[in-house]
This record gives structure tokens, sequence and C-alpha cells, in this order.
């Protein structure tokens, strides 16, 4: 069945040829910024008269979790390209790898200690790769008590 789906689709197959599936397109949403965003930043996606936006995520409450990045910098009322879970964030300095960073309660910055202070949002947002890279894969936002 595979095979005629594969013929049916790109095809037929020679010997020795491997059939690839496509591309998986990384999840990414293009939204206009409120606020300057940095590249690398960690961004809270919310609606505000009816629109979508980003804006930087912090853990000083629980109002703004991470749920995506930006890859690239983007401008106070820009449109810019954001993505979610699965990614790698690049370009980064001073990350220990292995290691499990949080959200900071600084707007879009990673901290390896998790807020403290009764009322803080404590969000798991991923592992550093290496010194420069991180794996995006924010957890649910729980309230510091």
């Amino acid at each position: 069945m595979f095979s005629r789906y594969v013929r049916d689709r790109v095809g037929p197959i020679k010997r020795g040829q491997v059939a690839y599936p496509p591309p998986v397109r990384p999840p990414s949403a293009t939204l206009q910024s409120s606020e300057a965003i940095a590249a690398g930043d960690l961004v809270n996606i919310y609606t505000s008269g009816g629109q979508t936006r980003a804006r930087k995520a912090n853990a000083s409450d629980m109002s703004k979790p991470a749920n995506a990045f930006a890859p690239k910098a983007v401008g106070n009322g820009e449109a810019g390209l954001f993505h979610f879970v699965g990614q790698i964030i690049s370009d980064l300095s001073g990350l220990t790898p292995g290691t499990s960073y949080y959200l900071d309660t600084t707007g879009g910055g990673l901290t390896a200690t998790p807020p403290s202070i009764e009322g803080q949002g404590v969000q798991l947002v991923g592992v550093a790769l290496s010194a420069t890279s991180f794996l995006f894969s924010p957890q649910p936002m729980v309230e510091f008590n």
C-alpha cells in the first residue's frame, strides 16, 4: 500500500532509491508586536482589540507566560515571525549545556534559577544544547507560593 501511495504521489521509485516524506515546516506565525522585541527573546502571544499580538514574556506574575520566541528583532508595532515549541534558539551566549532554564522576571529573558517570590510565575522553558543554543520547549506556568 505504501509503495502505491508513493508511486501515485512522486512517480515510480527505482531499486535502491529512497522515498523521503516532504519536509516539515516549523510551527511559526507572523504577528504584530506591541513592543520592541530582541532576537532570541521569549514572547507571550495574546489578543488585544481582536488582534493577535506578541509581547515580551516575563515571570513577574502569571499574565505573560512564554509560548513563542523571536528568531529576529522586531520593532514596536511591526510584524515579525515568531516560532513555537520544539524550535532551537541560536546565537545566545553564556548558557550551560544540559541545564534547564526558566522564564525570567525580566521581559523576554531566561534564567537557570526559577523565580522564588510569592505571586511570581514559574515556567520551565527548555534546555541548553550548547553555550549558544537552546531547545525551546515551554511547560505550563505555575504560581510560586
